[in-house]
């Protein structure tokens, strides 16, 4: 794994980009991958390719009538040679449902006379069908050819509608021609034009509206397209439609992946001080492919440094191209999610892990972790890297991840309720307490707890001064699901995807944090306001000037107003004075927003966001470069259909007031428990219960 050492930054303005959609042709192999579009980055494409793809056409089995025609017509060249005739030419541009051929007009190209003549059938339900179709000839017939059969029994092809066109180029002149027309039907109006309409022609009158919702659903598309022009197509031509508009936008993946080098330059210049490495694989035979990409703004770590926690949460998630994202995400001072850093890898493992981190510290300036914690799933890649990387950095896992385990093997209300009761518990006391309940009712539930080390889920374990008691890894969710569409676009359009998203983000918390009225940011109020409908309930017994005693019915709790301190370990934990603290402060008529962390107020805010990207250019204007053009990562295709969503657990699911259908439950033929089969059983065998004789005549 090469490396390039270049640090990177990106800014932008935070403004609506609208661009106007021209419907003109588009048409490219899908199959060839070296067919890429000129800007396929940051602007709307406007088509204008005359290298159509190959249409299939309906053709005739016996062409001897086309030749004929095509003899006959050949003789009558010479007469549209003059140069003193002007003849009329066709205007792309007039509305494509009033088109209609004459006689002498001249076209650009064969393949501009073809799309017209196929928006003329679409337009008026015409059947046609190019008999004679090649680069100097074209014969256009309407309907269905027929064979006839006379008292001889000499069979003769004709054609039930009139309507003949015939059209060549134009000798000496790079033009193509209408040579002669008969422009009159006979045949009624067909919803079924077969290989007339093409996947192509769907794509390009639906360009703007796929373009606008990537995730239209293939049915609506194709009820869209019978509602509209009165055609019948399939759920196939949809799905190649569909593909090709996307493919056509967001360019060809070998562009994409050469122009990184191009796209990292532009980074830099208009962003310094940003952090941008690319790393690539060197084959044996000299190919250059492509394996990670990271980017950090100098713009979001001055953000991350100045006004949010030290937490960041890791995590990984799948990319529709191919690879994997990693990204790093904080918390501000009003709990929302700031992304920190993201880069693309080819899969998640230590290593990449490790390259991940290693770039990152350098950019958060902290060597070896003191004073951070981070928060991410039970990824083995992720645990070691930062062990090794941040070996005094705090490392929480994500207590969901750790339940969802827990709950396949123990399942039911009392051990959820003890699992997470020794989760939330503040102190190791209440903690040891809830496990020991949980010990003697299952005896292996409780080593199974102790063996995922509770010091990383619980927060009896956590590390105090954090203003941080999270031990769910919901930031990186959020952030994963903000960027789900984006995530199913090609690399460098998957990157501008989260830059824009990132700097509106920036730009908008910057205009709010503006309009904050309080002190203390709106999310961290609402807890407080929680807390002051709890505390009626305790009783509170002065001590000294700022000591004080907080009873309930059951315990007893010591608040210290001075060191910001209380026994129950929330207020130190999370930067928030708890139900405890609230008693106290409301006994002595203070205010508790006077005595929560400086983390959550609104001038942290105001930092975090007071720097802003700086725009980018359009991609024609990126510093062309000289650097590495890897190639596309090869493809490692997984067994199924790759996954964009997150595995949501089975809790997550239940809705209220649903009735759940029980169906058949297992039992064990070994212990006769329910829940699980003899070949995963490890309890000791039971004899099943003997059956109750009823007695002939008992119901």
């Amino acid at each position: 794994m090469n490396l390039e050492d270049d640090d990177v930054i990106m800014n932008l303005e935070d403004e609506d980009v609208t661009v106007n959609l021209e419907e003109e042709d588009v048409t490219v192999n899908l199959e060839d991958e070296d067919v890429t579009m000129k800007d396929a980055f940051l602007n709307l494409l406007c088509f204008d390719n005359d290298d159509e793809d190959e249409i299939e056409r309906n053709s005739v089995e016996d062409w001897s009538e086309s030749e004929k025609d095509y003899e006959k017509d050949v003789e009558d060249d010479e007469d549209y040679e003059d140069e003193g005739v002007v003849y009329p030419c066709y205007n792309p541009s007039i509305d494509w449902k009033s088109v209609k051929p004459i006689v002498t007009m001249k076209f650009e190209s064969p393949a501009q006379l073809k799309d017209m003549l196929i928006d003329y059938g679409v337009a008026n339900g015409y059947q046609l069908v190019f008999t004679v179709n090649d680069n100097n000839r074209l014969l256009v017939r309407c309907g269905i050819e027929e064979t006839n059969v006379d008292e001889t029994g000499k069979k003769t092809k004709v054609w039930k509608c009139p309507f003949r066109l015939w059209a060549s180029r134009v000798p000496n002149d790079d033009s193509f021609q209408i040579k002669t027309l008969n422009d009159q039907h006979a045949c009624s109006r067909q919803f079924y034009l077969g290989s007339l309409l093409t996947y192509s022609w769907i794509a390009k009158r639906f360009f703007k509206e796929i373009i606008r919702n990537p995730e239209i659903p293939l049915r609506q598309l194709q009820q869209d397209v019978m509602r509209k022009y009165q055609c019948r197509v399939s759920i196939g031509q949809c799905s190649r439609a569909k593909k090709k508009v996307l493919y056509d936008f967001d360019g060809g993946l070998k562009e994409h992946y050469a122009r990184l080098s191009d796209y990292k330059a532009e980074i830099l210049e208009t962003n310094p001080g940003s952090t941008v490495k690319m790393a690539v694989d060197t084959m044996p035979n000299g190919d250059i492919y492509f394996s990670s990409f990271y980017i950090c703004f100098k713009a979001v770590k001055d953000g991350w440094i100045d006004g949010c926690r030290k937490v960041i949460c890791l995590d990984g998630c799948f990319l529709k191209i191919s690879g994997q994202l990693l990204s790093a995400v904080g918390r501000d001072a009003n709990n929302n999610i700031f992304p920190l850093a993201w880069a693309v890898v080819s899969v998640e493992n230590k290593e990449n892990w490790s390259w991940f981190l290693n770039l990152l510290r350098g950019d958060i300036d902290m060597e070896d972790g003191v004073g951070l914690t981070f928060i991410s799933d039970q990824h083995k890649g992720i645990i070691e890297a930062v062990k090794d990387i941040f070996p005094n950095a705090e490392h929480r896992q994500c207590t969901r991840h750790i339940y969802a385990n827990f709950k396949k093997k123990y399942r039911g209300l009392q051990f959820k309720s003890l699992f997470w009761a020794a989760a939330n518990s503040t102190t190791k006391q209440f903690f040891e307490e809830k496990m020991e309940e949980l010990k003697t009712i299952s005896k292996s539930a409780y080593d199974h707890l102790m063996e995922r080390n509770p010091t990383t889920w619980s927060r009896a374990f956590f590390e105090v001064g954090r203003a941080c008691d999270v031990f769910e890894n919901g930031m990186s969710e959020s952030f994963n699901s903000s960027i789900r569409v984006a995530r199913r676009k090609p690399i460098i359009s998957m990157f501008e995807e989260i830059r824009t998203f990132v700097m509106r983000r920036m730009f908008s918390m910057s205009k709010k944090s503006k309009s904050y009225q309080n002190e203390v940011c709106p999310r961290i109020r609402k807890k407080i306001e929680v807390i002051k409908k709890l505390q009626r309930h305790y009783d509170v017994i002065g001590g000294g000037s700022n000591i004080f005693e907080v009873r309930s019915e059951k315990n007893a709790y010591a608040v210290n107003i001075q060191e910001q301190s209380c026994t129950c370990g929330s207020w130190q934990l999370s930067g928030i004075p708890c139900r405890h603290t609230v008693a106290a402060l409301v006994f002595i008529n203070k205010e508790p927003d006077a005595y929560v962390s400086n983390w959550f107020k609104k001038d942290k805010f105001k930092d975090a966001y007071k720097h802003g990207i700086t725009p980018l250019k359009g991609s024609i204007h990126w510093p062309k470069t000289d650097d590495i053009k890897p190639l596309p990562p090869k493809e490692k295709r997984m067994p199924g259909r790759p996954k964009v969503k997150r595995n949501r657990d089975p809790s997550e699911k239940e809705k209220k007031n649903k009735k759940v259908k029980s169906g058949r439950k297992m039992t064990c033929q070994n212990c006769q428990e329910s829940g699980h089969n003899k070949r995963s059983c490890n309890n000791e065998k039971r004899d099943p219960q003997p059956k109750e004789v009823k007695q002939k005549g008992e119901l």
